[in-house]
C-alpha cells in the first residue's frame, strides 16, 4: 500500500528562492536524512 501526504503551503512562507517557489515534493523513501531537511524546510517556512 502507498500512502501519501499533501501540506499546504501558504504565501506567507519563506521557501522561495528568488522568483521561484517551491510547490511540492515527491518522497521515495522517508530516511533520516530526509526527515531532516523536511524538519529544515518547515523551521524556515514558520520563520
Amino acid at each position: 500500500m502507498t500512502t501519501a501526504i499533501s501540506p499546504g503551503l501558504s504565501d506567507l512562507a519563506t521557501l522561495d528562492e528568488g522568483s521561484m517557489w517551491a510547490v511540492g515534493f515527491a518522497l521515495t523513501e522517508l530516511t533520516p536524512e530526509v526527515d531532516t531537511r523536511i524538519a529544515a524546510l518547515v523551521k524556515k517556512a514558520v520563520g
